[in-house]
Order: structure tokens, then sequence, then C-alpha cells
């Protein structure tokens, strides 16, 4: 008996590549009946929206939040979200800018609270007992001086995950996170590390290598699923036991 979501519908935000497109893929594969696809990516999304059954692509900035609001409040309710969106790049202390902190927390935060309150009130209003899962980072749990922004970010995301997961459960939505280490992304591939740290990190893993997309999307799977019924408010690390 395989996991399923048969029938129910899903957003999912950052939706046109990487995690996004695997958890989209990952979905729609496991019986979605509809996948709503966010991403400012217009190009990729439409190629995501073509080459993936019951995908319907919804072009947002999510960092704009008036913008989110006038576009998902029109939206139908649906089963489950999954806030994928995020962004990455060097933060360094002694030299972070102020246009860091606001881009990084634009996205990775604010968005995913935009996000999350008016989907999840669409689903109480319908009577909806759904899911949501954040997707949030091992930085959350482990620090990263020359990622001083993006881990306080993700940090932030499993706080709110606890608290939208206390708010939500007497409604019967159930708000998770995943936590991956590196992932093998485009985005990950563009941070700007060299060869020896990079080779570090993957040392530093007891399973002795990165992350493939399809791999937390499985996780997530479950974790939209009815297969994970009981389980609200955790942040599940998916790092190849790194901070063990």
């Amino acid at each position: 008996m395989e996991i399923s979501v048969e029938g129910k519908k899903v957003l999912v935000t950052g939706a046109s590549r990487g995690i996004g497109r695997a958890v989209t893929e990952t979905l729609v594969k496991a019986g979605a009946s509809k996948v709503y696809a966010v991403c400012i990516l217009k190009d990729e999304l439409d190629k995501l929206a073509s080459e993936v059954n019951n995908v319907h692509p919804i072009h947002l900035d999510l960092s704009d939040w008036s913008a989110t609001e006038e576009t998902l409040s029109k939206l139908e309710p649906v089963d489950c979200l999954v806030n994928n969106a995020g962004v990455l790049w060097p933060t360094e202390p002694g030299s972070i800018k102020e246009s860091d902190y606001d881009k990084i927390f634009d996205v990775n935060v604010k968005a995913l609270i935009n996000v999350t309150q008016i989907i999840s009130t669409k689903m109480i209003d319908a009577g909806v007992k759904g899911s949501i899962v954040n997707l949030s980072s091992i930085t959350a749990k482990k620090s990263y001086p020359r990622f001083l922004i993006y881990c306080t970010s993700k940090a932030t995301v499993d706080h709110i995950t606890h608290n939208f997961a206390l708010q939500l459960a007497p409604k019967g939505i159930r708000v998770n996170a995943v936590n991956p280490w590196i992932v093998n992304t485009a985005m990950g591939a563009a941070v700007p590390v060299d060869q020896e740290e990079a080779e570090g990190f993957r040392k530093a893993t007891p399973l002795g290598r990165f992350i493939e997309t399809e791999e937390v999307a499985k996780v997530i799977l479950f974790l939209l699923s009815d297969w994970s019924s009981m389980i609200n408010g955790v942040t599940l690390p998916i790092d190849g036991g790194l901070i063990l």
C-alpha cells in the first residue's frame, strides 16, 4: 500500500524547480487531483505545467504582500499547502547589508506567514481538515556564520511552524516543517562555496553524501498524507545524521 494524497488539492510555492518541482511531481504521482504551482519564474512555471498533468500555474511574486493576498484569496480551498519558496546567499557578519535582511526575510518569513494565513483561513471556512508543510533547514538548528541571515530566517520558520501548529490543530489542520541539509539543486549549486568547503560539508554528513530533491519530496508527501495523521508541530531533520 503506497502513500497517497488521492483526490486532494494542494498549493506548492516555489514550485517550478528544485525541491518544489520534485514535490509537485511527487504529489501528482500520488494522486493529487490539482496542484496549484506558485512561482515568480514564469517560463519555468509554464514549462512545468506543460510537462506535468493536473498542474495549475500561478505566476506571483510572493514578496509582494498585497499581490499575494489578492491572488490567493480568489482560489478555491485546498487540502494541503507546501511553503517551499525560499532564497539563499551568504551573509557574513561584518558585511551584512540591510537589503540582505529584507530580501531574505521577505520571502523566507513574511511570505510564508502571509500564504499560510490566507490558505488556512480558507481551509477553516470550508471545514477542510488538512495539512501544511513548511520548508525549513538544518541551519535552523546548527549555525553557519557565513549564512547568518538565512540561518536566522529558517530558525524563525521553525517557530512559525510551532505557533501555527498550536493555533490550527483545533481546526483539524496539522502544520509541520522539514529541515534538509544540502540538497542537490540549482539554488544550492549557485551558492559560492569553494571545493574544499563543499567537501568538508559532505564529509561532515555521516551518510557521506548530499540529499536528492526526491528524498525531500517523499518526506513531505508523508507529512501531507493521512499516514502522518497524529504528527503536528514537528521540525524534521533530513540531514543524513549531520546534527548527531
